[in-house]
């Protein structure tokens, strides 16, 4: 494969020597002259060069001519010539960027083809090295942000227990008196704010779930079967339609949201997991149309790969948002979010085979994408598992032993299980 070579010469006769010189190499070098620096520009603009040989003597340039060059073109390398021999002169090209530098008064054909070869390899050599460096700050990057989830997950974990272990009378007792306590019907009041209470610590236990689900490895198992993700995310719409549809009415907005799907749709993931996910996915995206919009789901596929996409013509995120937005906690809504939806989005999906790529402008919209792995489709009627059947012989009498350090919590796990005369239960520590 020949070598293209770009002469930056205003001297015709010098040119020439250097077109002689590689001429010589037998077809080796294919070689273009240009006479002046605005000429050569528009050449680098639209020819891709290997190598450029510049005259420092052009009379068209400026004092950094050749780090402009650089800038311009910087997986291109460029050898100096001049008729200077001065090693002030051959420094300040080198510090420009120029990969060699040679002096036309002792200048040859061997001499010629061995700077060529070098500044090639050179530059290559370099552009790996910019490479391998960007891979590794990245994967720097991604490392620490592992490490801030790990930690994250850890301290969560410890919370969640806790937290929970704090919140479980509250629920009881609540759920006990709703239950089995004999309130008055007529005392609406009294039952709206137990019906308050029980509500609160069950969402206050769901916002713990979504911490502990930073505390899950990736390989963490989890229940995995074949779905049709076409026919989940229709679920998932159908569902959440409360929310983009008549809350949005509600607050003044007019929001469609469409499901369209093409060739193979089965992937094997966690449906609840995946489920939850969309849900995310949706919020966020009513959350960013101002007044009005469209939030539209694709899934396609073929026998090897099944494509997702979550797209909304929304107000978009700028560049700070789109870099940080899959941080814990991170969120743009002040009070109204936990900035926990597309961290657990990005979780999840991972944990499920699919990693996430997103795009996003302001005032644009912003689109999710993600790729599973494909299965074969279930054809046929799927088989549900019946319920256990109940011994009603030994209903009648049930001896139940609670484990539990927590007395608050032993103390209202007895109070619901005993219901029947023949009840028996101990309780231990």
């Amino acid at each position: 494969m020949n070598v293209n070579v770009l002469v930056v010469e205003d001297n015709p006769d010098d040119a020439l020597i250097v077109q002689r010189l590689l001429g010589r190499e037998q077809g080796r070098y294919d070689v273009m002259v240009a006479d002046n620096f605005t000429g050569a520009r528009a050449l680098l603009a639209d020819v891709q060069f290997d190598v450029v040989l510049l005259d420092l003597g052009l009379p068209d340039v400026h004092e950094n001519f050749i780090q402009t060059l650089v800038g311009e073109h910087p997986d291109t390398p460029f050898i100096v010539l001049t008729g200077d021999d001065n090693d002030k002169t051959a420094e300040n090209a080198l510090a420009q960027g120029a990969q060699d530098y040679l002096y036309k008064g002792r200048l040859d054909r061997a001499l010629l083809v061995r700077s060529i070869g070098y500044a090639i390899s050179h530059k290559r050599t370099e552009s790996r090295l910019k490479t391998t460096l960007q891979e590794l700050k990245d994967t720097q990057v991604e490392l620490v942000q592992r490490e801030r989830l790990s930690a994250l997950g850890q301290m969560a974990s410890g919370v969640a227990h806790d937290f929970n272990n704090a919140i479980a009378p509250i629920l009881s007792q609540a759920d006990y008196l709703l239950t089995f306590h004999e309130v008055r019907q007529d005392d609406r009041e009294l039952r709206k704010s137990l019906a308050a209470i029980q509500q609160a610590a069950i969402d206050a236990g769901l916002v713990v779930g979504r911490l502990k689900t930073f505390y899950s490895p990736p390989n963490a198992d989890i229940e995995i079967v074949p779905l049709d993700l076409a026919l989940l995310a229709r679920d998932t719409v159908s569902l959440t339609k409360p929310l983009w549809r008549d809350e949005a009415l509600a607050e003044g907005k007019e929001i469609t949201t469409t499901v369209t799907s093409e060739g193979n749709t089965w992937i094997r993931a966690n449906a609840i997991e995946i489920k939850e996910a969309l849900t995310n996915l949706i919020f966020n995206a009513v959350a960013a149309i101002p007044v009005r919009g469209a939030i539209e789901i694709t899934v396609s596929g073929d026998a090897q790969s099944v494509s997702l996409g979550v797209s909304d013509d929304g107000e978009g995120m700028d560049s700070e948002t789109l870099s940080r937005c899959f941080e814990p906690f991170y969120s743009t809504r002040g009070d109204v979010g936990t900035g926990l939806g597309l961290s657990l989005v990005k979780t999840t999906m991972q944990k499920n085979g699919s990693d996430v790529q997103l795009t996003s402008f302001p005032g644009v919209g912003t689109t999710f994408q993600f790729e599973f792995e494909a299965t074969e489709p279930i054809t046929g009627n799927l088989v549900s598992l019946s319920e256990p059947k109940v011994d009603t012989a030994e209903e009648a009498k049930r001896r139940i032993v609670i484990v539990e350090d927590e007395l608050p919590i032993r103390r209202i796990i007895k109070m619901s299980l005993i219901q029947s005369p023949g009840d028996r239960c101990s309780q231990r520590s």
